[in-house]
Protein backbone atom coordinates (compact mmCIF):
# COMPACT_ATOMS: atom_id res chain seq x y z
CA UNK A 1 0.00 0.00 0.00
CA UNK A 2 1.43 3.41 -0.95
CA UNK A 3 2.40 5.79 1.80
CA UNK A 4 -0.20 8.43 0.89
CA UNK A 5 -2.91 5.76 1.11
CA UNK A 6 -1.75 4.83 4.62
CA UNK A 7 -1.77 8.47 5.69
CA UNK A 8 -5.22 8.98 4.22
CA UNK A 9 -6.61 6.01 6.13
CA UNK A 10 -4.91 7.09 9.36
CA UNK A 11 -6.27 10.62 9.05
CA UNK A 12 -9.76 9.30 8.41
CA UNK A 13 -9.56 7.14 11.54
CA UNK A 14 -8.39 10.03 13.71
CA UNK A 15 -11.00 12.50 12.51
CA UNK A 16 -13.85 10.00 12.61
CA UNK A 17 -12.89 9.10 16.18
CA UNK A 18 -12.69 12.70 17.36
CA UNK A 19 -15.42 12.97 20.01
CA UNK A 20 -18.37 15.09 19.07
CA UNK A 21 -18.35 17.17 22.21
CA UNK A 22 -21.70 18.78 22.87
CA UNK A 23 -21.56 22.53 22.31
CA UNK A 24 -23.00 22.96 25.79
CA UNK A 25 -20.27 20.90 27.49
CA UNK A 26 -18.92 23.85 29.48
CA UNK A 27 -21.86 26.26 29.71
CA UNK A 28 -21.38 26.84 33.40
CA UNK A 29 -22.21 30.41 34.32
CA UNK A 30 -19.91 32.21 36.72
CA UNK A 31 -18.12 29.08 37.95
CA UNK A 32 -15.41 31.17 39.63
CA UNK A 33 -17.93 33.44 41.40
CA UNK A 34 -16.23 36.52 39.96
CA UNK A 35 -19.72 38.02 39.56
CA UNK A 36 -21.01 37.04 42.96
CA UNK A 37 -23.87 34.54 42.80
CA UNK A 38 -24.98 35.55 39.30
CA UNK A 39 -26.23 32.48 37.43
CA UNK A 40 -26.67 30.47 40.63
CA UNK A 41 -29.62 29.82 42.93
CA UNK A 42 -28.77 29.96 46.62
CA UNK A 43 -30.58 28.85 49.74
CA UNK A 44 -29.55 29.25 53.35
CA UNK A 45 -26.17 30.35 54.59
CA UNK A 46 -24.18 31.05 51.41
CA UNK A 47 -22.19 34.10 50.36
CA UNK A 48 -19.27 35.03 48.09
CA UNK A 49 -15.98 36.28 49.54
CA UNK A 50 -12.80 37.69 48.04
CA UNK A 51 -9.52 35.86 48.48
CA UNK A 52 -7.53 35.63 50.64
CA UNK A 53 -10.24 34.57 53.09
CA UNK A 54 -9.16 33.60 56.62
CA UNK A 55 -6.24 31.51 55.43
CA UNK A 56 -7.69 30.39 52.10
CA UNK A 57 -5.43 31.95 49.49
CA UNK A 58 -5.97 32.46 45.79
CA UNK A 59 -2.75 31.17 44.24
CA UNK A 60 -3.70 30.19 40.70
CA UNK A 61 -7.27 29.39 41.65
CA UNK A 62 -9.10 32.65 41.04
CA UNK A 63 -9.92 35.56 43.32
CA UNK A 64 -13.27 34.63 44.90
CA UNK A 65 -14.96 31.69 46.61
CA UNK A 66 -18.51 30.77 47.53
CA UNK A 67 -18.64 30.25 51.29
CA UNK A 68 -20.77 28.02 53.51
CA UNK A 69 -21.10 28.65 57.29
CA UNK A 70 -20.13 32.34 57.22
CA UNK A 71 -20.52 34.17 60.52
CA UNK A 72 -20.61 31.02 62.64
CA UNK A 73 -24.26 30.54 61.68
CA UNK A 74 -26.17 27.29 61.31
CA UNK A 75 -24.81 24.73 58.79
CA UNK A 76 -27.53 24.83 56.18
CA UNK A 77 -26.65 26.08 52.73
CA UNK A 78 -27.32 25.01 49.16
CA UNK A 79 -26.11 26.39 45.85
CA UNK A 80 -27.18 25.04 42.48
CA UNK A 81 -27.29 25.72 38.77
CA UNK A 82 -29.09 24.06 35.85
CA UNK A 83 -26.91 23.43 32.80
CA UNK A 84 -27.58 22.23 29.26
CA UNK A 85 -26.39 18.68 28.56
CA UNK A 86 -26.63 16.04 25.86
CA UNK A 87 -28.90 13.13 26.81
CA UNK A 88 -26.88 9.96 27.34
CA UNK A 89 -23.58 11.84 27.51
CA UNK A 90 -20.92 11.31 30.17
CA UNK A 91 -19.72 14.39 32.03
CA UNK A 92 -17.23 15.35 34.73
CA UNK A 93 -17.82 18.02 37.35
CA UNK A 94 -14.69 19.62 38.81
CA UNK A 95 -14.26 22.26 41.49
CA UNK A 96 -11.73 23.49 44.05
CA UNK A 97 -12.47 23.66 47.77
CA UNK A 98 -10.78 24.50 51.10
CA UNK A 99 -11.59 25.39 54.71
CA UNK A 100 -10.46 28.37 56.76
CA UNK A 101 -7.62 28.06 59.28
CA UNK A 102 -7.92 25.24 61.83
CA UNK A 103 -11.17 24.06 60.30
CA UNK A 104 -12.57 20.66 59.40
CA UNK A 105 -15.37 20.74 56.86
CA UNK A 106 -17.14 18.74 54.15
CA UNK A 107 -19.06 19.69 51.03
CA UNK A 108 -21.56 17.55 49.14
CA UNK A 109 -21.70 17.73 45.34
CA UNK A 110 -24.37 16.14 43.18
CA UNK A 111 -25.79 15.98 39.67
CA UNK A 112 -29.50 15.35 39.11
CA UNK A 113 -31.83 15.19 36.14
CA UNK A 114 -33.70 18.50 35.96
CA UNK A 115 -36.97 16.95 34.84
CA UNK A 116 -37.33 13.93 37.10
CA UNK A 117 -35.07 15.08 39.97
CA UNK A 118 -33.36 11.68 39.76
CA UNK A 119 -29.92 11.90 41.37
CA UNK A 120 -27.33 10.83 38.81
CA UNK A 121 -24.29 10.99 41.11
CA UNK A 122 -23.40 12.37 44.52
CA UNK A 123 -20.40 12.42 46.84
CA UNK A 124 -19.03 14.33 49.82
CA UNK A 125 -15.55 15.81 50.07
CA UNK A 126 -13.82 16.58 53.38
CA UNK A 127 -10.84 18.81 54.05
CA UNK A 128 -8.81 20.33 56.87
CA UNK A 129 -6.61 22.36 54.51
CA UNK A 130 -6.64 26.05 53.61
CA UNK A 131 -5.10 25.18 50.24
CA UNK A 132 -7.64 24.91 47.44
CA UNK A 133 -7.70 21.36 46.13
CA UNK A 134 -9.55 19.86 43.19
CA UNK A 135 -12.44 17.42 43.44
CA UNK A 136 -14.34 15.67 40.66
CA UNK A 137 -17.62 13.87 40.14
CA UNK A 138 -18.48 11.82 37.03
CA UNK A 139 -22.03 11.23 35.88
CA UNK A 140 -24.11 10.20 32.85
CA UNK A 141 -27.07 12.43 32.03
CA UNK A 142 -30.61 11.43 31.05
CA UNK A 143 -31.86 14.60 29.38
CA UNK A 144 -30.90 18.01 28.03
CA UNK A 145 -31.03 19.70 31.45
CA UNK A 146 -29.03 18.72 34.52
CA UNK A 147 -28.87 20.33 37.95
CA UNK A 148 -25.46 20.68 39.60
CA UNK A 149 -25.82 21.22 43.34
CA UNK A 150 -23.45 21.93 46.23
CA UNK A 151 -24.58 21.59 49.83
CA UNK A 152 -23.14 22.10 53.25
CA UNK A 153 -23.03 18.94 55.37
CA UNK A 154 -25.70 19.70 57.96
CA UNK A 155 -23.91 18.08 60.91
CA UNK A 156 -20.75 20.15 60.51
CA UNK A 157 -19.52 22.44 63.26
CA UNK A 158 -19.84 26.08 62.18
CA UNK A 159 -17.67 27.87 64.73
CA UNK A 160 -14.79 29.41 62.75
CA UNK A 161 -15.00 26.61 60.19
CA UNK A 162 -16.21 28.22 56.97
CA UNK A 163 -15.79 26.19 53.77
CA UNK A 164 -15.08 27.86 50.44
CA UNK A 165 -15.18 26.52 46.90
CA UNK A 166 -14.65 27.88 43.39
CA UNK A 167 -13.56 27.00 39.81
CA UNK A 168 -16.73 25.01 39.12
CA UNK A 169 -16.74 23.48 35.63
CA UNK A 170 -18.40 20.67 33.72
CA UNK A 171 -16.93 18.98 30.64
CA UNK A 172 -17.96 16.07 28.45
CA UNK A 173 -15.98 12.82 28.79
CA UNK A 174 -15.17 10.90 25.58
CA UNK A 175 -16.11 7.22 25.69
CA UNK A 176 -13.18 4.75 26.10
CA UNK A 177 -13.91 3.29 22.65
CA UNK A 178 -13.46 6.72 21.12
CA UNK A 179 -10.07 7.16 22.75
CA UNK A 180 -9.00 3.68 21.61
CA UNK A 181 -9.94 4.44 18.02
CA UNK A 182 -8.05 7.71 18.13
CA UNK A 183 -4.95 5.93 19.46
CA UNK A 184 -5.15 3.48 16.57
CA UNK A 185 -5.31 6.38 14.15
CA UNK A 186 -2.34 8.14 15.71
CA UNK A 187 -0.43 4.86 15.63
CA UNK A 188 -1.07 4.53 11.90
CA UNK A 189 0.13 8.08 11.33
CA UNK A 190 3.32 7.38 13.28
CA UNK A 191 3.97 4.12 11.42
CA UNK A 192 3.42 5.78 8.06
CA UNK A 193 5.79 8.61 8.96
CA UNK A 194 8.53 6.19 10.02
CA UNK A 195 8.02 4.17 6.82
CA UNK A 196 8.36 7.28 4.70
CA UNK A 197 11.58 8.29 6.48
CA UNK A 198 13.10 4.85 5.90
CA UNK A 199 12.09 4.97 2.23
CA UNK A 200 13.70 8.37 1.76
CA UNK A 201 16.87 7.24 3.57
CA UNK A 202 17.12 4.11 1.42
CA UNK A 203 16.64 6.12 -1.77
CA UNK A 204 19.57 8.39 -0.99
CA UNK A 205 21.83 5.72 0.54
Amino acid sequence: MKIHHILSIASAVVFSAAPAMPAQAALFTNGDFSNGLTGWTASGNVHVAALPYYGITSGTNGTKVAVFNGGDSRPKGDLWQTIATLAGGAYRLTFSYAVISNGNQSIAASAADAGSALVLATNSFATTSTALRMAMLDFVVRSTSTVIRFANIATNNTISQDLGFTNVAVAAIPEPATWALMLVGFGLVGAATRYRRRSVAARFA
